[in-house]
């Protein structure tokens, strides 16, 4: 899930803490920021904040898979 700014990511993480919900993150992606949590049924959730412009996003996008291939290469050694 996308939030406005990155000030509204830390006041999320600040809010989801004060909750007692254990937050991991804040996470540097470069043209985006995210925090990561469980949900009351254990799913885990991602929330975000954009960096980057519409461009950049488009410019991001394609090389996303092969990076994503990749990182799953090398999480698997």
């Amino acid at each position: 899930f996308r939030v406005d700014s990155i000030p509204a990511l830390e006041a999320m993480k600040a809010r989801l803490e004060a909750h007692g919900i254990e937050v991991l993150g804040i996470t540097d992606h470069h043209i985006f920021h995210s925090i990561y949590f469980f949900d009351p049924n254990g799913v885990r959730l991602e929330l975000t904040a954009q960096k980057a412009d519409e461009f950049q996003m488009l410019e991001e996008s394609k090389t996303a898979h092969a990076r994503l291939a990749e990182w799953n290469e090398r999480k698997e050694q």
